[in-house]
């Protein structure tokens, strides 16, 4: 398992942990998850400290791209042909170079759709391209709905 997957995953490891019965069966289960858990949040306290900065500010930084997106939330974004808000299901993220070169992170998506005969599933794609410094948010070309300023009005 690759670290970069275990930063979202840590909140349900302590859930699960604080689950656990108080017994002798699950006393080894309960240590390996607490030296586990330990090694994660220390790995991670930069990004975290880092993040609740930025987001305080509805911010981010290229470098801090997958912390913001966690599995399965809601993002927004626009259709490319009609530029209309849409709100699509995070897939996956990955980090890539265009044919000059240039870094920019490919966000894979879901949603529900329908050509007239068929219902399903269907995948779609953005990018956000590589950026400096920091960068509001909502000027992402795809980020999670929580941080759009109308996102009761978009969800329904």
């Amino acid at each position: 398992v690759e670290m970069k997957a275990l930063f979202h995953v840590r909140e349900d490891l302590h859930r699960q942990r604080d689950l656990l019965p108080h017994d002798d069966e699950h006393d080894t289960a309960r240590k390996h998850l607490n030296v586990f858990l330990s090694y994660l949040d220390t790995a991670f306290k930069p990004a975290d400290d880092s993040l609740s900065m930025l987001l305080a500010e509805r911010k981010i930084t290229y470098d801090l791209l997958r912390a913001l997106f966690k599995p399965n939330v809601e993002v927004y974004t626009t259709c490319k042909g009609t530029n209309a808000s849409r709100c699509l299901l995070f897939t996956q993220m990955e980090q890539m170079k265009d044919m000059s070169g240039s870094k920019f992170m490919y966000i894979q998506t879901r949603y529900l759709g329908s050509d007239g005969k068929t219902l399903g599933e269907v995948t779609s794609s953005s990018s956000i391209p590589i950026f400096s410094g920091e960068t509001a948010i909502e000027l992402l070309t795809v980020y999670p709905l929580q941080y759009h300023p109308e996102k009761d009005i978009i969800r329904k």
